[in-house]
């Protein structure tokens, strides 16, 4: 019973940092590099997020995120740092 009131407030408190995290997210890379290329970068992150959760299936997070940031990295090349990719690729996942 506690146990359970625990993992929900843990849940309940993991939710409002993501969120959080996800809007100041979005106001870095809104600053950065503008809404236009934000969206068009967002789209692709996404899209490589949905295509490694296709190829390598569940449960191989550390696969999938490998493939899908070095994936960015060559479509992007100096455009975004390394950060500004990671940050895209977990607002990928997180939606």
């Amino acid at each position: 019973m506690l146990k359970d009131i625990l993992m929900q407030g843990l849940t309940i408190l993991i939710q409002l940092v993501v969120l959080f995290v996800m809007g100041a997210l979005f106001n870095y890379l809104d600053k950065k590099i503008g809404d236009e290329k934000i969206k068009k970068y967002y789209d692709l992150a996404k899209k490589a997020v949905q295509a490694a959760e296709q190829y390598f299936g569940a449960g191989k997070g550390v696969e999938k995120k490998a493939w899908v940031t070095s994936y960015l990295k060559q479509k992007f090349g100096d455009k975004l740092s390394p950060v500004d990719i990671d940050l895209l690729l977990e607002s990928a996942v997180h939606e």
